[in-house]
């Protein structure tokens, strides 16, 4: 009764230690996003720490979630080899889970690589399955930003037909859209009336989009949409 007593608390501690060291890993990653943008370099760096964790952790999901956050530095720094073994790894992984967001993540991510290499075909290839991942997964965010960028896509190999129908597509979620999102639909649909010869209806677009640019103070936007106005 003893020796089994001792059994169960050593079963309870152990999986006491395994969801601290859970609960640390998922906080080397919230630190690791939040830096990513502002401090690259300073994200890399909590993103090898969460990188370790995970795989101390033995969660898979964990260890995906810690390539992604080590590739996309590695695909900003231009390392797109390495880049590419992370996302691969985190491929798989998501594949195996059947998690089609984290799927549909990778997807993005290694479509950005793609393009920075001048691929453009596969870069397409890749955002639109993406975009399918996202679409299994009910990500309406995903589904968005999928769409935005295919429609920059479609404007490089002037598909303006399919550019067209992608932003249709993104229109009609609209009440969903965040404001960062209303503007990149804005802008992106009137630098295609542009490309369309719609002027009228082009500035109409671009003003709405330099207008929300203004009032939620998206200075880089607001300078941005001011060169085709």
């Amino acid at each position: 009764m003893i020796r089994y007593s001792i059994y169960i608390l050593a079963i309870i501690f152990s999986q006491s230690l395994f969801s601290q060291k859970k609960n640390d890993c998922e906080t080397l990653k919230i630190l690791a996003d939040s830096l990513f943008l502002s401090n690259p370099d300073s994200s890399y760096i909590v993103s090898i720490e969460f990188e370790k964790c995970a795989i101390q952790s033995n969660d898979q999901l964990l260890i995906a979630r810690s390539n992604i956050a080590t590739g996309r530095y590695l695909l900003l720094k231009s390392d797109l080899e390495e880049a590419n073994i992370k996302f691969n790894k985190a491929s798989k992984i998501y594949y195996d889970l059947n998690d089609w967001n984290g799927l549909g993540a990778v997807l993005k991510l290694k479509s950005n690589l793609q393009n920075r290499i001048g691929n453009e075909n596969e870069s397409t290839k890749l955002l639109n399955e993406a975009l399918v991942m996202f679409r299994k997964g009910n990500n309406i965010k995903g589904i968005t930003t999928s769409l935005l960028n295919l429609s920059l896509r479609y404007f490089k190999t002037k598909e303006f037909d399919k550019a067209e129908l992608t932003l249709k597509d993104v229109e009609n979620n609209f009440s969903s859209l965040s404001k960062t999102d209303r503007y990149y639909f804005y802008q992106n649909k009137g630098i295609l009336l542009l490309k369309t010869n719609r002027l009228e209806e082009a500035i109409k677009e671009l003003n709405k989009a330099y207008e929300l640019a203004k009032a939620e103070k998206m200075v880089d936007s607001e300078a941005t949409i001011l060169i085709y106005i």
